[in-house]
């Protein structure tokens, strides 16, 4: 006892207070009647604490109103302290709750609960409720700017007169005496009809947890919650897989928030909402007829004239374009945020609300969920730097599109991912510094960023979406991870880069991937490419030069059109098909087909107003209107051709003056060019003065 003798000099010794609370009833004759009484007693066990501790003792019937007694106000003693015990006294069914409130605790300090009915009368049931927790016995640890809240609710089922007693045993002790074995977490549905829950039971601290929520058919799962009062719930994860680590704190009973999708429109003043009657939830889906604001404030609950609602979220593009709103003011009840919340609503710049255990509102213009997820940004607010916070992991749809931001620096968070069209339309964005934690890039991440500087995409990303880079004129040069195995479609469309570094790992570009880079003028894919997909290439109006290698087996439709400049091109030996107006357009002025091109599609080089020679260097098909050039001058024939396709024919090389056949071909030319040779026959021959020739061999 000597530790505990020093520390008790330090504290105030512990205030024995009581209350005996009366409430009255007036009966339909006039007479007044005592309905309970309660006096007690609270006994303190410490091992030396700073801990302030206060109480209240409310009857939850609606005659009665709460009153307040104090426990302990100025710390709790080093020394056990006894109270009597608290006894009640009913004359009909009532409930009643005494709240203890705590604070100040250390990190290193838990507090151990525990509450007994002296008498066991039946009809009196005592339940213990530590915010969220339900046990007999409950340990949790407070940080010092913590607060904790025990709740003790009485309640009698019988209208018999009742008189019974109970003790509660509080003691502060090291967070790390706390028990480490079988542990009981019981996971229930917020309604058994709406869905069902997997996971709970008997854990050691340490032991992962696995959580699975399964909604029903018609019904939505919302959220994993302490509890299903929208009051004191606090969410821990929004995702239907939930794992976490079990520990001290963690909660012994975790419920899965499932919603019926049944749902009632209603308006009320400026919001419109989803109501749901089963759960008693509101979302607010749009704003509409809204004025010149300063703030505008979102309800923490709705009433349709008959039910209150609570105000659990916020819908997808709830603020979509909507003008003169300068602040948001959100209540604290929100657990959800949709997608693309503020984007486009260009006039709001700051954001305000206490938050909750879900989200927090961060330097007045960000709000981070689960405390690692960018949600929402204040698209108007006026500064020009953000600093993304260390614990952040993700960016999420839409969060910052439209914001004025000039530098974005993420150089010291743990970002992993950038949601979809996270940045898209930050015109005035100027570079981002991203981490190397970074793994994925979404699909328009940072559509028309078009002052963007260079980028700097570090080793670790693994994905990189669809227009990620879109319209970004800034962006010059880029060098692409190794662990990039697809370059998506449209990823670096119309923006301005002139020179990429690809991954030695890299097996396919998609469609439009570089369509429009008008600043590219040389490329080399490397080794082990097996696919260009449409419009990969189309429009890069300056490309003089691209290596193809021979692992590419696909190029698919119009990839190089109007690839103006592109004077030559090396077909790649893996390249069984030429697609579609795969050519059309371009700059070619000669094109050898190697003999492993077994077809050739309509309009390959269609429009290819310089094309003078082609060579076939083998047997191929060729559709309708293959070649579609017709300033071709010269046709090549190779020497293992024993087929020639009809490509004169449907008005296709008017141009023709010449036809070359390679020495020891199947075929053998003749000096005048008006007829061929096959086997020794002749096959006839050139219309007019050789420049429609048909054959038909």
């Amino acid at each position: 006892m000597s530790k505990l003798a020093l520390k008790s000099k330090i504290f105030m010794p512990i205030i024995i207070a009581f209350l005996m609370f009366v409430a009255v009833i007036v009966a339909a004759c006039g007479n007044k009647e005592k309905v309970f009484e309660i006096s007690g007693n609270i006994d303190f066990q410490t091992s030396g604490a700073n801990a302030s501790v206060s109480a209240e003792f409310e009857n939850t019937e609606s005659h009665s109103s709460p009153a307040t007694v104090v426990v302990n106000d100025g710390g709790v003693s080093s020394e056990s302290q006894s109270w009597q015990n608290i006894s009640f006294s009913f004359k009909q069914s009532a409930s009643a709750v005494l709240k203890l409130k705590f604070e100040n605790l250390s990190a290193e300090e838990a507090l151990l609960f525990k509450v007994k009915n002296q008498n066991q009368v039946d009809n009196l049931s005592i339940s213990l409720k530590k915010d969220y927790l339900e046990a007999n016995d409950v340990y949790f640890e407070l940080a010092p700017t913590q607060t904790g809240v025990c709740e003790i609710a009485f309640s009698v089922n019988s209208d018999a007169d009742i008189t019974s007693q109970f003790n509660l045993n509080i003691k502060i002790i090291n967070a790390n005496q706390a028990p480490t074995e079988g542990i009981e977490v019981q996971v229930l549905p917020n309604i058994a009809a709406l869905g069902s829950v997997q996971g709970g039971g008997s854990y050691n601290i340490g032991d992962e947890i696995s959580l699975t929520a399964t909604e029903n058919e018609g019904n939505e799962f919302l959220a994993w919650a302490t509890s299903t009062d929208p009051k004191t719930m606090q969410v821990l994860s929004t995702s239907p897989n939930y794992k976490f680590t079990f520990g001290v704190s963690s909660p012994r009973t975790i419920y899965a928030l499932f919603n019926a999708t049944t749902q009632i429109r209603f308006n009320s003043g400026d919001l419109r909402y989803t109501l749901y009657k089963e759960t008693k939830l509101a979302e607010v889906t749009a704003t509409y007829g809204v004025g010149s604001t300063d703030v505008f404030e979102i309800p923490a609950s709705v009433s349709d004239g008959e039910t209150y609602y609570q105000v659990y979220s916020v819908a997808d593009s709830a603020f979509w374009i909507y003008h003169d709103i300068e602040t948001v003011k959100l209540p604290n009840t929100i657990y959800k945020f949709g997608s693309s919340v503020f984007s486009n609503s260009y006039d709001i710049k700051y954001l305000e609300g206490e938050g909750n255990s879900y989200y927090q509102i961060y330097d007045n213009r960000a709000i981070i969920t689960d405390g690692e997820t960018i949600a929402g940004y204040a698209p108007a607010n006026p500064a020009t730097e953000f600093k993304i916070p260390e614990n952040v992991k993700y960016i999420g749809t839409s969060a910052f599109r439209n914001s004025q931001l000039k530098v974005i620096d993420a150089s010291d968070s743990n970002l992993i991912s950038i949601g979809e069209s996270a940045f898209e339309e930050c015109r005035q964005l100027t570079s981002i510094i991203l981490p190397n934690s970074l793994e994925s890039i979404s699909n328009n991440a940072f559509r028309n960023c078009s002052n963007l500087g260079g980028i700097n995409l570090p080793s670790t990303l693994q994905e990189l979406g669809f227009y990620a880079f879109y319209g970004c004129e800034n962006v010059k040069s880029v060098v692409l991870p190794e662990s990039l195995e697809t370059i998506e479609i449209g990823t670096f469309e119309a923006s301005g880069i002139e020179s990429i570094v690809f991954p030695s790992n890299l097996k396919v570009i998609e469609e439009s991937a570089f369509a429009n880079c008008e600043g590219l003028t040389r490329l080399e894919l490397p080794e082990g490419v097996e696919r260009i997909g449409n419009y990969c290439f189309s429009s890069c109006t300056n490309l003089e030069y691209i290596y193809l290698p021979d692992s590419i087996s696909s190029i698919d439709h119009a990839a190089f059109y109007n690839c103006s400049n592109l004077t030559s091109i090396d077909i790649p030996a893996g390249l069984t098909v030429l697609s579609n107006s795969v050519f059309s357009g371009s700059g070619l002025t000669s094109v050898i087909i190697s003999k492993t091109v077994e077809k050739i599609e309509y309009n390959v080089f269609s429009a290819c107003e310089n094309l003078k020679q082609i060579t076939l260097l083998g047997n191929v098909e060729m559709a309708f209107g293959a070649i579609g050039a017709n300033n071709i001058d010269i046709l090549v024939i190779g020497a293992d051709v024993t087929e020639v396709p009809n490509i004169f024919g449907y008005g296709n090389l008017q141009s023709l003056t010449k036809i070359v056949v390679e020495e020891g071909s199947y075929f053998q030319e003749l000096p005048d060019y008006g007829t061929w040779q096959k086997d020794g026959q002749t096959v006839g021959g050139i219309n007019g003065a050789g420049t429609y020739l048909r054959v038909d061999l």
